[in-house]
């Protein structure tokens, strides 16, 4: 097995300390397979920094950093690729006098503007800012009781009983400072969908594959065929053998029959008004098919065969595909 080759560039190409540098190892290749792990050390001690194929990375201070980036191959090979990473001038700058940093501003959006109980409100804590550094934390309170509710910058979050709540978004920047804004956010009551006057029942229909089953075989039911005028099916329930007993809820469904007969078989699906509808089918499963036997002195190849439904599929529809009825003469 050929080891992978370990390769990766890096923007800026003259990076400043503090400043974002993105590495990308995706220029690695392997010769005979494909790479499986990525392993970035940024700072020379051996340990691993970050598993992903590209990562963003900064350096604090100026001067010459080993980058090292260690591919592995579905093989198990590794290949290591360090680099001299010069930031800034490249010597290390002496310590920083002290000097006064400017707190972060917190700020923050939601949406919709009129909430209603029980509906979910997305709450934007970008718009803060920080005029001498970056935000690094985001702490959100949605019902004032002191606790982080959330630390993501965009945060999702329902209310389920109206009144009007003091939603707080703390921030922090890079320095430590924080900053807090308070918002009253009034939360209405549901209001309740209008409903229909009168709901139109579905209509059940469904195909199987293959068109002449064989006991014993795999056959493929798809129930998808049903419809509903003015709403959605919410259920399925099958019965293959006609006794009153479901066999299966999925839409699609594999069946084998275990013996040759003819079996009503029975598809009842309900919409989501709780009306229903039952297609039932007389089925014919034929006895088991026998394959013509080959001379005992050579070796036949298989026979290859499939069917799929439904019998005429539309783009970005799903078909199944059944390869059961292949056999072999030997």
């Amino acid at each position: 097995m050929i080891p992978p080759i370990a390769d990766f560039a890096y923007l800026p190409a003259n990076p400043e300390a503090g400043a974002i540098i993105l590495f990308n190892a995706t220029l690695s290749t392997d010769p005979d397979g494909q790479i499986t792990s990525f392993a970035w050390d940024f700072d020379g001690d051996g340990e691993t920094d970050s598993a992903a194929a590209i990562v963003n990375h900064s350096f604090p201070e100026d001067g010459v950093y080993d980058v090292s980036l260690t591919v592995t191959g579905n093989s198990g090979s590794t290949d290591t690729l360090t680099l001299q990473v010069v930031v800034g001038s490249g010597v290390a700058a002496p310590p920083a006098t002290l000097i006064t940093l400017l707190p972060p501003i917190a700020d923050f959006e939601y949406s919709p503007a009129n909430p209603q109980t029980g509906s979910l409100v997305l709450f934007n804590g970008t718009l803060s800012t920080d005029p001498d550094g970056v935000i690094a934390a985001y702490a959100w309170d949605f019902n004032g009781d002191n606790v982080i509710d959330s630390s993501a910058a965009i945060a999702e979050h329902s209310f389920l009983i109206e009144g009007t709540y003091a939603v707080s978004l703390t921030v922090t920047d890079n320095s430590g400072s924080t900053d807090t804004h308070t918002l009253q956010v009034a939360v209405d009551p549901r209001e309740a969908p209008e409903q229909p006057a009168t709901s139109l029942p579905p209509l059940a229909d469904f195909e199987y594959s293959p068109a002449q089953p064989i006991a014993r075989e795999l056959v493929l039911f798809n129930g998808m065929l049903s419809t509903d005028i003015d709403g959605e099916i919410v259920a399925y329930a099958w019965d293959f053998n006609d006794d009153d007993v479901i066999d299966s809820t999925d839409s699609f469904i594999e069946y084998v029959f275990p013996s040759p007969g003819t079996f009503n078989v029975s598809l009842t699906v309900t919409d989501n008004s709780g009306r229903s509808d039952t297609f039932i089918q007389a089925i014919l499963v034929d006895a088991d098919s026998t394959p013509p036997v080959s001379p005992p002195s050579s070796f036949q190849p298989p026979v290859a065969d499939f069917s799929y439904m439904p019998s005429h599929p539309v783009a970005g529809e799903l078909v199944l595909f059944n390869g059961t009825s292949a056999w072999d003469f030997d």
